[in-house]
């Protein structure tokens, strides 16, 4: 079928948060293409929450993200400090 692209259909996935603040809870979860975009919105989410938390001088990377299906079934964990690669003064990097 020249022309015509195959779509896939999204699904829903939920990114809960847990860190200084306790737990957030993913309540309406997100339409995404499958779970490699899930677990890259993730550290997407992972990155802006650090980064706004580093306006007010606070980097606390002991947070963690649980990326669950529209079944509840758990698609990847990811720890905070996994969305980053940290060069820190006279680590040689």
């Amino acid at each position: 079928m020249r022309g015509s692209k195959h779509c896939l259909p999204m699904q829903r996935f939920f990114i809960h948060v847990w860190n200084g603040t306790g737990f957030v809870p993913d309540e309406e979860g997100q339409e995404l293409p499958g779970p490699e975009a899930a677990v890259e919105t993730a550290i997407d989410s992972v990155r802006s929450i650090v980064s706004e938390d580093a306006r007010y001088g606070l980097i606390d990377l002991d947070g963690r993200v649980r990326v669950d299906d529209a079944r509840g079934q758990t698609v990847a964990e990811l720890a905070f400090r996994d969305a980053f690669t940290l060069r820190l003064e006279g680590d040689g990097s």
